[in-house]
């Protein structure tokens, strides 16, 4: 049992060790892209939060519609089966498109929304605050991301993503409280139950900025 352990703990040490290589190498293109991550987390859990409910007819609607008419659906079906996962495909789908105000305003009725898994709602808080950094606040989204990063009621592996994008906003004006948050994921337990790209990201990002 303890040589599993060991082994399973070799290869999530590899796999960090992988990942700090690779982002050393290409930190500034993943700060390019910050809202990509949140995009694939959030559209892989509606996925999967979509999937896992009974297959109604309204449902059926929500996945087949386009852009435009997801929205109306939603207006005049707020509550039914599939909504809080179609709402996230819509927000994700504004976003794309560069509707910020749109999309924040979608994010923010997922993440008010009760009746969604909690992790979708911790998501749609993360893409809350992209809108406000690909629409030039980012003062505002680096003070939301650490608030979201503080947040002993989201899980795990989205409180250290909202922190890696919290430390690399502060640190990119020279904010004191970057390197601060950088340093303290990066120093963080390593998860035995899996890969913590996040930290692996801050520690190399960290070595940049030196």
């Amino acid at each position: 049992m303890a040589d599993k352990k060991n082994n399973v703990d070799k290869n999530i040490f590899a796999d960090e060790k992988m990942a700090e290589v690779w982002f050393e190498k290409n930190w500034k293109k993943v700060a390019a892209v910050v809202v990509l991550a949140i995009l694939a987390g959030m559209a892989v859990f509606a996925s999967i939060y979509l999937n896992k409910q009974k297959n109604t007819g309204m449902m059926k609607k929500f996945a087949a519609a386009e852009t435009a008419e997801l929205a109306a659906l939603l207006e005049k079906n707020p509550d039914a089966a599939g909504a809080s996962a179609a709402r996230a495909r819509l927000a994700d789908a504004l976003l794309a498109k560069k509707d910020y105000t749109a999309a924040k305003a979608q994010f923010g009725a997922l993440a008010a929304d009760l009746s969604a898994a909690a992790e979708l709602r911790s998501r749609a808080k993360l893409g809350i605050a992209a809108c406000d950094e690909l629409s030039g606040n980012k003062k505002a989204a680096a003070e939301s991301y650490m608030l979201l990063s503080n947040d002993s009621t989201v899980p795990r592996r989205v409180r250290d993503e909202a922190a890696f994008h919290a430390g690399r906003l502060f640190a990119a004006v020279a904010d004191s409280r970057g390197k601060e948050i950088l340093k303290k994921l990066a120093d963080s337990p390593m998860d035995s139950s899996m890969a913590n790209p996040w930290k692996a990201h801050a520690a190399a990002l960290l070595k940049n900025l030196k």
